[in-house]
């Protein structure tokens, strides 16, 4: 009998051993304040190895692992060099920032207006501020022509309204034009002065231009513009002339050649002609010698167009019809 109870006496004397040293490490730490680590034993019962004390800390996996090591500094190198570029497009100077993007339905200016003196009637497709009052009647044209230029190197589509607001009254305007004809056509106008001065794209690289009167006293605007055709090609000429291009016809003889330029047959003198434009009677006078155009017409008793085609003038009364101005 007490040889069967050895083994367990012995076994029980082992457990106990082993649970008196883990106490005694336990205490000992305690009384050493080894807070930081955490010490484990572990035992086999049948093999009666004792285990290894580990310390799985993060500085102990950084220093044995050399990825750690990497990882760290492959992470501080791209944020400092998100942070370094971030900062370099914050300070930016204004003038190396890229530029937002124009839509050509908006103004193309071509200068600087200090003040906006024009009334007008109707909004455009496109709307351009332009210079008028501190400048001449040449100014004035050249600056329309660069208008003109600017419009078609944006690719301008075909039949579009481009209207002018400028730093000019109605009656600035037409001193400009260096106007000629009776004061009794200005005094007709309405108080507010608004008008539009703008051009329309037909296609290519040809535009008509255009003025639209607000008229308040028909009868006097009516024998005004009456008055005025016999200086109106002149007054408008800088502005409305169509550069005329001539046919241009070869023949060849038999071991020489020869070019003839082919004109039509012109009147003696060019005059204004009742014509329909719309429904709308109309005064038209063409130059086909200097490529001046001429026509105009009361829309109603409100409104007087001016212009130097037939499409510029149906599409304006389109634009008032459909915008209700009209009545």
């Amino acid at each position: 009998m007490n040889e069967e109870n050895k083994p367990q006496e012995n076994k029980s004397d082992l457990t106990a051993s082993l649970h008196t040293l883990e106490g005694d490490l336990l205490n000992s730490m305690k009384e050493e304040n080894y807070s930081s680590n955490i010490v484990k034993i572990v035992t086999h019962d049948q093999t009666g190895l004792t285990g290894k004390v580990s310390t799985d800390s993060l500085a102990s996996k950084f220093s044995d692992n050399p990825n750690y090591k990497k990882y760290l500094i492959n992470t501080v190198a791209l944020l400092f060099g998100v942070g370094s570029f971030a900062f370099y497009i914050m300070n930016l100077p204004e003038s190396t920032k890229p530029a937002e993007s124009e839509d050509i339905t908006k103004a193309i200016a071509t200068t600087t207006l200090q003040a906006i003196q024009q009334e007008t009637i109707f909004e455009a497709d496109v709307v351009i501020p332009l210079e008028i009052a501190n400048g001449t009647k040449l100014d004035l044209v050249r600056n329309v022509a660069a208008a003109e230029e600017g419009l078609l190197k944006n690719k301008i589509a075909d039949k579009t309204n481009i209207s002018f607001v400028s730093d000019a009254n109605v009656e600035t305007f037409f001193n400009k034009l260096q106007y000629s004809g009776p004061e009794s056509l200005l005094r007709a106008l309405s108080e507010n002065q608004a008008y539009n001065f703008g051009v329309y794209h037909v296609k290519g690289p040809t535009f008509e231009k255009y003025i639209l009167l607000k008229v308040s006293i028909f009868d006097l605007a009516f024998s005004g513009a009456l008055e005025w055709e016999r200086n109106m090609p002149i007054d408008l000429g800088a502005l409305f002339t169509i550069p005329f291009v001539p046919t241009i016809a070869s023949t060849t003889a038999s071991s020489t050649s020869k070019t003839v330029i082919a004109t039509t047959s012109l009147p003696a003198t060019p005059k204004f002609v009742d014509k329909v434009i719309k429904n709308i009677d109309t005064r038209t006078y063409t130059d086909t010698v200097k490529g001046t155009t001429v026509t105009y017409g009361f829309i109603n008793r409100e409104y007087l167009l001016i212009t130097s085609g037939e499409s510029s003038f149906a599409d304006i009364v389109n634009i008032l019809l459909v915008k209700r101005v009209l009545r």
